[in-house]
């Protein structure tokens, strides 16, 4: 009796063990790698206008911009810097803003800043740039309509930051 229940031991064991392996957890490693990039140099850091007359002031500054990217990407930009980021040009502590947003576009025409779901919300001011790009250098096309109630004054600015975004 003492060997049958010796047996029934083993066995019980053996199914233990095969069970609690099928049971136990295998494990995995997964691993990767991000070779994607993008940069863009602002060239031009500075835009002047002058003095704005009243209607829409374009402004092209060829050369604005350089990228160099491995993957296809659109340019983004917004206001920053700015208590409101609204993509409107103020004098300094917002003092006076003016009524229309900027416009800005890269190789296109330009689109109005601030028109993103927030104003602050970055905007798409490029068409799809593709891969691969070394050094592609870029015109910025700007943008200022004046209204008749835009308040006189001198030193309005806006800082504009720009962003790569999948297209």
């Amino acid at each position: 009796m003492s060997k049958i229940l010796k047996s029934f031991g083993m066995a019980a064991l053996l199914v233990a063990l095969l069970a609690g392996t099928g049971m136990a957890g295998v494990t995995t490693t997964v691993t990767g790698n991000v070779v994607n990039s993008a940069t863009i140099n602002v060239l031009e850091t500075s835009v002047a206008f002058s003095n704005f007359a009243m209607g829409e002031n374009p402004k092209e500054v060829t050369d604005f911009l350089e990228v160099t990217t491995n993957y296809n990407i659109v340019l983004q930009a917004a206001e920053t810097g700015a208590t409101t980021n609204d993509g409107k040009m103020a004098t300094a502590g917002e003092a006076a803003t003016l009524t229309n947003a900027l416009k800005v576009g890269v190789g296109k025409a330009a689109v109005s800043l601030g028109t993103g779901t927030l104003p602050s919300d970055p905007v798409t001011v490029s068409n799809t740039i593709t891969a691969p790009k070394t050094a592609d250098k870029m015109t910025g096309n700007f943008a200022q309509d004046i209204v008749p109630g835009d308040t006189v004054a001198t030193g309005y600015t806006a800082t504009i930051t720009f962003t790569a975004a999948t297209p």
